[in-house]
């Protein structure tokens, strides 16, 4: 049941992602925003997420950057969770760098609907 999952949506763009953490809170999520990768960090030591969104371009941090953090953190309580990347910017060289710890990805602009779908999805 969407009520007992948690979302983690990293975001630089403060509209977008109140945005999205909106939406996914009507969705019936657990939904809480970060805008920095430190913010980040410190949302990721504290709680366990079924999901995390994150954008590869976090205004002067690196999203991949954050993507490889989660994933080699053995103590961290993330490290399996699953990651949707969102960005304007995928390529194929950022796909073939991350595309074995992510588990999905939007390209922006996107539709809510599909987002939710998406969220759905991995958090089963």
């Amino acid at each position: 049941m969407e009520k007992d999952k948690h979302v983690l949506v990293i975001e630089d763009d403060i509209d977008l992602c109140g945005t999205v953490v909106d939406t996914l809170k009507r969705a019936g999520y657990k939904t809480l925003g970060a805008h920095t990768s430190r913010e980040a960090i410190m949302k990721l030591k504290n709680e366990t997420y079924h999901c995390t969104l994150v954008d590869i371009r976090l205004g002067l941090d690196s999203g991949e950057d954050l993507v490889e953090f989660i994933r080699t953190r053995k103590d961290a309580m993330n490290v399996e969770t699953p990651i949707v990347v969102i960005s304007g910017f995928l390529d194929k060289d950022l796909v073939s760098r991350i595309g074995k710890q992510i588990q999905g990805a939007l390209v922006k602009p996107f539709e809510m609907k599909t987002l939710v779908d998406l969220v759905k999805k991995h958090t089963g």
